[in-house]
C-alpha cells in the first residue's frame, strides 16, 4: 500500500458521486478518477451483457499479481484471451 493509498483510506468520503463505490483492489480493476472530487477509484465494471470488463479511454487497467495465468492446456489456465470489438 502506497502513501497515497493510506491517505485516501483514512480520509472520509465527502463526495456524493463516489460515496457508494465499493473498491476491490485484489481483483482485476481499473483506476478511474471521480468526476466530483478527483479521488482515484479502483473499480470493476462488467462489459456488455456481463461479459468481460469495461475499460474507458484514459483509465489504467490493473492486473494484480497471480491473477493472470495462461497455458496451452485449458485445464491449467485461469483465463483466456479474446479479441474485443472496437467501439
Amino acid at each position: 500500500m502506497t502513501e497515497n493509498d493510506r491517505a485516501a483510506a483514512e480520509l472520509p468520503v465527502t463526495c456524493p458521486e463516489c460515496a457508494g463505490v465499493v473498491e476491490r483492489p485484489e481483483h482485476f480493476h481499473v483506476i478511474r478518477k471521480c468526476p466530483g472530487c478527483g479521488r482515484e477509484l479502483r473499480v470493476f465494471e462488467p462489459g456488455e451483457h456481463g461479459i468481460g470488463m469495461k475499460v474507458n479511454k484514459g483509465e489504467t487497467l490493473v492486473l494484480p499479481p497471480g491473477a493472470l495465468q495462461l497455458s496451452l492446456n485449458p485445464l491449467k489456465s485461469r483465463t483466456y484471451l479474446k479479441i474485443a470489438k472496437h467501439v
